[in-house]
């Protein structure tokens, strides 16, 4: 996983991209199972206060 993980960083990096550390707690969460890819979009939009589609 820390691999997967490696290769995500570098390629963000690579176009201008910076990652914060809770992006990659959370990515971290979904590549290991303990978070699904809706929760993880779920917490996103809390963080931003933003809508999800059909969240309304």
């Amino acid at each position: 996983m820390d691999d997967q993980l490696t290769i995500l960083e570098g390629a963000l990096r690579a176009h201008g991209i910076s990652v914060d550390a809770d992006a990659f707690a959370r990515a971290r969460c979904v590549l290991d199972g303990s978070l699904t890819r809706e929760q993880a979009r779920a917490q996103i939009a809390a963080k931003y206060d933003l809508e999800l589609p059909g969240d309304s």
